[in-house]
């Protein structure tokens, strides 16, 4: 376990970086950010309902009537340039704001296939205090 202060504005973790770990927050607030678009989101969205599903093997979270008004959208969205234009945009999403006591990087956090973090974690106290624990001693934790 390695203890760790960040300041505000500094990054625990980035989006697309390599999985390492869980934190516990002790101290501060930590905002939990995307970054996408709008048409991308909703593959973000999958993985997430996947990680929150324990893992299962991958089922798509979206129904066939979903997935056909979702192509719809799209063929609509070909109609207006500028409108496509906004929808592929990337942009910064904020999701939510975790404060003290609470735990940053459990299975929602990242991708199990490529081990990739899903999201960017951001300090926006003044300071916030979090510990560390690497992936491979997380393991042999939880089996104790």
């Amino acid at each position: 376990m390695h203890y760790h202060k960040y300041f505000k504005g500094e990054k625990i973790f980035l989006q697309n970086s390599i999985y390492e770990g869980i934190y516990l927050l002790i101290k501060g607030s930590i905002k939990i950010s995307l970054n996408t678009s709008i048409d991308e989101m909703h593959n973000s969205m999958t993985y997430l309902t996947f990680s929150l599903n324990n893992f299962n093997d991958y089922i798509s979270g979206f129904k066939t009537d979903e997935l056909t008004q979702l192509n719809l959208n799209n063929c609509l969205l070909n109609q207006n340039k500028e409108m496509k234009y906004l929808y592929s945009k990337k942009d910064d999403y904020d999701l939510m704001t975790i404060k003290e006591y609470n735990i940053i990087g459990t299975n929602e956090a990242y991708e199990h296939q490529t081990e990739l973090y899903n999201f960017t974690a951001e300090c926006i106290s003044d300071s916030a205090v979090l510990y560390f624990f690497p992936k491979k001693y997380l393991n042999i934790l939880l089996s104790k």
